[in-house]
């Protein structure tokens, strides 16, 4: 599974949205990418108006929110 984080480096929730993911990627051993996008042109290309975003196997799963850990969850089906 490749999981995307669209954001900027100096955006606190987007980074907020990486450190979960990593930790639940970590926490429940799961076979994944974890992937970092810092460009907004990129997101935008994406179809992404609203930052952070995350996307599964390219796939936009949220935008524009940081999602609580129990909505990451079930996007990472853990």
């Amino acid at each position: 599974m490749k999981i995307t984080i669209y954001g900027t480096s100096c955006c606190p929730k987007c980074n907020q949205v990486l450190s979960m993911v990593e930790e639940l990627v970590k926490e429940f051993s799961l076979d994944a990418e974890v992937e970092k996008i810092d460009d907004p042109m990129k997101a935008v290309e994406k179809g992404v108006m609203s930052l952070p975003a995350l996307a599964i196997d390219d796939e936009i799963k949220i935008s524009g929110k940081v999602a609580s850990k129990e909505e990451l969850k079930e996007i990472l089906n853990v």
